[in-house]
């Protein structure tokens, strides 16, 4: 499956994190909501599964292998212990992975070699390591974090198109290659701007606030005076004074 980004909107953060829809993020895959002491039988027509909270981790394992036809999954108040299930089970069709409202402080993501979409809400979480998850085929990364201040990731993503990151603390952005990526949002506190930004030719649309002084090429500045709807916002500190406001033209 491969999914297609057309100028999906800097403002997405805004309609990703619904998080008490119990719904899945596609609207045409037929799902289910896995209650409570619920063991989900085998439903080849089953695109989606929603995992609500108060399921047992045995639960949750049986469910998932018995169907491993799954396209999507979403998580609601998961936990370390909940997505270590699925390093146990085999999926080649899980496009779309969903974690909303993750409970711990620490997530170290298993192997998820299928997975194109990933959206991930946690209020709590401080460290996060994606270097095990072989995410070659990621596309589209949304993450809202307000306490993150460590992301490990592997330096390479050669399918990212799109990343969405609310993240106000996080001092440093991992990734240093990311040929496809075509929109960039991010609220952080990088010491210095993510690597390679003025070599991505397909990044036209850009939203960046930046909480603390950081250089700024003047090739990066012609980018987004170019780019659509886009702009760089740098303050001097978390609701400090601006240093630096860019615009693209057509703002």
């Amino acid at each position: 499956m491969k999914i297609v980004v057309v100028f999906i909107s800097l403002l997405i953060s805004l309609t990703f994190f619904s998080q008490e829809d119990l719904s899945p993020y596609n609207e045409d895959f037929e799902f289910e909501v896995m209650e409570e002491d619920e063991v989900i039988p085998r439903n080849d027509s089953l695109h989606a599964l929603i995992i609500d909270v108060g399921n047992s981790v045995k639960n949750i394992e049986t469910s998932l292998k018995n169907n491993p036809q799954l396209r999507e999954v979403k998580l609601m108040a998961s936990s370390q212990e909940i997505l270590d299930v699925f390093g146990h089970v085999k999926f080649d069709s899980l496009f779309f992975l969903v974690i909303e409202n993750y409970t711990g402080t620490t997530l170290n993501l298993p192997v998820f070699k299928s997975v194109e979409f990933l959206q991930i809400h946690a209020t709590e979480l401080k460290l996060f390591d994606i270097t095990k998850s072989q995410l070659l085929r990621l596309e589209i990364l949304a993450m809202d974090a307000p306490h993150l201040v460590s992301w490990k990731s592997e330096t390479t993503y050669p399918a990212l198109s799109l990343i969405d990151l609310d993240a106000p603390l996080l001092p440093v952005f991992p990734i240093l290659n990311m040929p496809k990526i075509n929109e960039f949002s991010y609220s952080c506190s990088f010491k210095e701007l993510p690597k390679n930004l003025c070599t991505y030719k397909e990044l036209e649309m850009i939203s960046f606030e930046n909480y603390c002084p950081v250089k700024v090429d003047k090739c990066f500045i012609s980018m987004i005076e170019k780019g659509v709807y886009s702009n760089l916002t740098v303050y001097d500190k978390p609701d400090g004074k601006i240093l630096m406001d860019i615009n693209s033209m057509d703002k």
